[in-house]
């Protein structure tokens, strides 16, 4: 609703300048950190001007309501974390650890809120696999947890792979096509389970022709045991 008060306060068509992307390109904007300042002066800015003069006025009437977006939860409480004064020492020494779940899915703005939270303490716990990184389209950079051990020097690594889920089948397929990833960390997962049955591929052309074949798929199956029509 704001993003579109400011379309018609600027006199933009929301048909070439739709909400929805002018938000994305806001939101990721802020998971970079990136500022309406220093956007505006960047390459980014300077090729969307416009763009760029949205972010600024979307950020001005936020602060005039008092209100923040999701992004902003994180701007904000970073801001206060990487204070170099009493504020910002407080919030570093309140945590005696910090755990990280899906560490291969963090942005920018998250890496630093964990390297400011954790830097207190230096008691820092990550979990995640490179190979398994699939919000690049939400921002998150897989090259994070590649450079870990770089970031944050003296932490241990311990590779989990054994695998307690698939087949040998599904795994020997999977270690095959993620060894092509160039850019990941060395790693073979194995599993005690039987081969069980071959891979199988299916490219359809839309998402729903990929749903009425893995729905067909089931039907198939439970007409085998038994389970139904």
């Amino acid at each position: 609703t704001l993003v579109k008060e400011i379309l018609r306060d600027l006199n933009l068509d929301e048909k070439h300048f739709a909400p929805g992307a002018m938000l994305a390109k806001i939101s990721r904007a802020k998971e970079r950190c990136v500022t309406p300042h220093v956007y505006a002066s960047s390459s980014e800015g300077e090729l969307s001007p416009t763009i760029a003069s949205i972010y600024s006025e979307y950020q001005r009437r936020l602060g005039q309501a008092s209100a923040l977006d999701f992004d902003d939860l994180i701007m904000h409480a970073l801001s206060l974390a990487e204070r170099d004064d009493g504020i910002g020492n407080a919030w570093r020494n309140r945590f005696k650890y910090v755990l990280v779940d899906e560490y291969q899915d963090v942005n920018e703005a998250q890496y630093r809120m964990v390297r400011a939270l954790s830097s207190g303490s230096g008691n820092i716990c990550v979990v995640g696999d490179d190979d398994q990184s699939i919000y690049g389209f939400r921002g998150a950079d897989h090259r994070i947890i590649l450079r870990f051990e770089r970031d944050f020097p003296g932490a241990a690594t311990f590779r989990l792979e054994r695998n307690y889920r698939s087949t040998a089948a599904v795994l020997s397929a999977a270690n095959s096509l993620v060894s092509r990833n160039t850019q990941r960390h060395r790693k073979k997962l194995w599993t005690e389970r039987e081969d069980g049955l071959p891979v199988t591929v299916y490219a359809g052309q839309t998402d729903r022709d990929a749903a009425r074949y893995v729905v067909g798929s089931i039907r198939r199956s439970m007409h085998e045991l038994g389970l139904g029509r």
